[in-house]
């Protein structure tokens, strides 16, 4: 005799890792582009567990000042850039 057992699969959410890598908190435009990605993923696939990593936060010398200056014209860069 050959027994068949199912047992209902239960959906699991979608996982997402989200890693951030700008030192902008604000303007931002990957941060803006991860914010869209996510929650389109959110609409397509309804549940999802997202895992969020700053790569920035654990850089602490990457901030905006120190962005600001890399793309500063050097000769009108302050004494602290």
């Amino acid at each position: 005799m050959h027994i068949h057992s199912h047992t209902p699969t239960q959906s699991l959410p979608l996982r997402v890792l989200r890693i951030d890598a700008s030192g902008r908190q604000a303007g931002s435009v990957t941060r803006q582009l991860a914010d869209r990605l996510v929650a389109g993923l959110a609409q397509r696939h309804g549940e999802i567990q997202v895992t969020s990593r700053d790569v920035a936060a654990g850089l602490p010398f990457v901030d905006a000042a120190w962005i600001g200056a890399n793309v500063a014209d050097p000769q009108a860069r302050s004494e602290a850039q």
